[in-house]
């Protein structure tokens, strides 16, 4: 890395710090820190969460996916329309039926706020800990940074200005929205002279598969079938996305956040999707070909934006991560001190993401083995709670626990592909609701 690409990467990271020093002066309340207020504007929210779901994690995963497994796991991105429509005209307005400031509140009628705040920072965590991992170790390091130094230093920077409370992160969110899809572009401006992507499809991609074989890894209805029930579980039972509904002041606004989220994310997954058919033509690989290239195929200044932009990403991530785990521990178990919990959460995610490297898997796959796990567990609880009033509480236990069993199974211990871990699980999960009544 040069001494411009090295600049570019510190003046970003020094910007996010200075924009968190200036909102962390304007918090006034715990509802300030926490939800910007109830009033933010639902754009920039919205971009929010997006950006704060587009990690890294995303960034490599899938330009490595389709160079080396093609597309058909993106098929899933046809249930959007379905996933968001659920969400926006059921789930969100039932969410804000209720003044609360963590999604985890709405179990206290069975006195389960714990088991759902333990879960989502368990989640959230793992996550957050993924991230640093493949910044690191992965992107970073091939450019002439250590792994153990950059670790540090990411999380620092994110910490830092999550101090400044949920509008400092929405307004770096923004910025690092705009850096994410530069950086996208110009990998794809210039890679475009030499890359013609594959002219037939390639041999090591598997064909399109229409079938409901459990034995495959990609078929495009399991694909289908995993984008919607992971969709909804996320955007339901994890606090980083409620804490986004309710940060807007009304229904309509919250509605707004999910449908705008949706586009900013089709957008950007789209010239990631184009990034990796680009790279397709310059060699051979999968996660690594991304950071090969960075390192070694980019004109000087543009290698630090791309790299601004992953950092952009991370950061973002990182940021939006630890205000949720603080928000879930301030309502769940009535935390007076955020700013001190924002820090222990900084220190805990630095620690894990030191052993994230014995995990197996390509990037794409991480993401279901440890990022999103425990997201089916947690996001059937959270709709049985908002849909099920006559479940009971064993009803509601038996459920996370059968349905973490379902997908640790799944994942881990059996042949069936990975994206049949998601539809299984949150079946279960309903269905120990359904069957355990009043």
């Amino acid at each position: 890395m040069t001494t411009i690409d090295a600049t570019i990467v510190m003046l970003y990271l020094a910007a996010t710090v200075a924009v968190g020093w200036r909102y962390g002066r304007s918090n006034r309340s715990r509802d300030d820190f926490l939800l910007g207020g109830r009033k933010m504007s639902a754009w920039p929210v919205g971009l929010s969460l997006m950006v704060s779901w587009f990690s890294a994690i995303s960034y490599m995963a899938v330009p490595g996916e389709i160079v080396a497994h093609g597309p058909l796991v993106l098929t899933g991105l046809a249930a959007a329309p379905v996933t968001l429509w659920l969400l926006s005209e059921y789930i969100v307005v039932r969410i804000r039926t209720r003044q609360v400031t963590s999604a985890y509140e709405w179990l206290d009628e069975w006195q389960l706020s714990w088991l759902a705040s333990g879960l989502f920072l368990c989640v959230r965590l793992a996550w957050m800990a993924v991230i640093v991992h493949i910044v690191a170790a992965v992107l970073i390091s091939p450019v002439g940074f250590p792994p153990f130094v950059t670790a540090a230093g990411i999380v620092g920077v994110a910490t830092v200005y999550s101090l400044g409370g949920f509008r400092a992160v929405v307004a770096t969110d923004v910025l690092q929205a705009a850096i994410m899809f530069a950086g996208a572009v110009l990998v794809i401006v210039c890679l475009s002279p030499q890359a013609t992507g594959p002219t037939e499809w390639p041999v090591q991609w598997p064909a399109p598969s229409w079938n409901w074989s459990p034995m495959e890894r990609v078929t495009v209805p399991w694909a289908i079938a995993s984008a919607i029930c992971m969709g909804i579980c996320v955007r339901t039972g994890d606090q980083m996305a409620v804490q986004r509904y309710l940060s807007v002041p009304t229904v309509g606004a919250a509605k707004r956040v999910v449908w705008l989220s949706w586009v900013a994310d089709l957008a950007l997954t789209g010239l990631l999707v184009a990034v990796g058919l680009c790279l397709y033509t310059t060699g051979t690989g999968g996660d690594d070909l991304f950071p090969r290239f960075i390192s070694s195929g980019l004109p000087v200044g543009v290698t630090g934006l791309v790299l601004a932009a992953i950092v952009a990403a991370s950061a973002s991530s990182l940021s939006s991560g630890i205000n949720s785990c603080v928000s879930t521990v301030a309502a769940g178990f009535r935390n007076p001190f955020p700013v001190v919990a924002t820090v222990f959460f900084g220190i805990i995610v630095f620690c894990l993401s030191q052993v994230i490297p014995l995990v197996q898997g390509n990037t794409f796959e991480l993401c279901y083995k440890v990022v999103n796990l425990l997201q089916v567990p947690l996001g059937g609880l959270m709709l049985s709670a908002l849909f099920m009033p006559r479940a009971t509480r064993g009803g509601l236990i038996a459920g996370v626990v059968a349905s973490a069993a379902v997908v640790i199974y799944v994942n881990y211990f059996s042949p069936l592909s990975f994206l049949v871990a998601a539809p299984a699980g949150l079946a279960v999960s309903i269905g120990c609701g359904i069957f355990w009544r009043k």
